[in-house]
């Protein structure tokens, strides 16, 4: 790997580059690839499950605004709710900070995984 060209950036900003490449430098190439296949692996569920987990919470949320004796609506009929009256586009609301997560913690967490 090639050293980042620090011509035009702050001596602090070369400092964190020239650090960064160092240290991905130092780590052996199987570590580096098993952190990118594990953040897209979960990235990739995460986006999968999104719109199971926002119907998780519109649910969370209209139960706890139910009268007393009053059921919850359920799984399928708020997803449907969610679709009739903001469009298919609300199931997937969120999906870009959630995939972010995934893809930064699941790829640390499994990537650095060693049995």
């Amino acid at each position: 790997m090639t050293e980042p060209s620090t011509a035009n950036m702050s001596p602090t900003a070369t400092a964190v580059a020239v650090a960064g490449a160092g240290l991905l430098n130092a780590l052996p190439k199987g570590v580096l690839t098993e952190l990118f296949t594990s953040g897209i692996s979960v990235g990739f569920a995460t986006a999968a499950t999104n719109p199971l987990d926002v119907v998780k919470v519109r649910l969370q949320l209209e139960s706890s605004q139910l009268r007393h004796g009053e059921r919850p609506p359920g799984m399928v009929r708020t997803a449907i709710n969610a679709v009739r009256n903001e469009g298919v586009t609300s199931l997937m609301s969120g999906v870009n900070a959630a995939v972010a997560r995934g893809f930064l913690y699941g790829g640390v967490r499994l990537g650095l995984y060693t049995p």
